[in-house]
């Protein structure tokens, strides 16, 4: 039987394994950071979907999560732009 390896650091697989998708193709890396290392090293053009989780990027920006407070600096300006 063939000893499996990290795509990543080539360490042997023991049977924890990630599975990573890198320029189409699936590998296997034994751990999150491998898998993170993975998916970064991908060179070439890729649609902005593939390369970036935009939503979990803007769940926590969404409204229920943000908060909006004039600071007295904020009111400085204001009046400063005001004639």
């Amino acid at each position: 039987m063939a000893e499996r390896t990290c795509a990543a650091c080539d360490c042997q697989l023991d049977t924890d394994v990630i599975h990573v998708k890198i320029g189409g193709r699936t590998v296997e890396v034994c751990c999150e950071d491998c898998a993170l290392a993975g998916e970064t090293c991908a060179t070439g053009a890729a649609a902005p979907g593939e390369i970036f989780d935009a939503q979990a990027f803007l769940q926590p920006l969404s409204p229920e999560h943000i908060s909006f407070e004039w600071t007295s600096f904020t009111r400085m300006r204001l009046a400063q732009v005001d004639p």
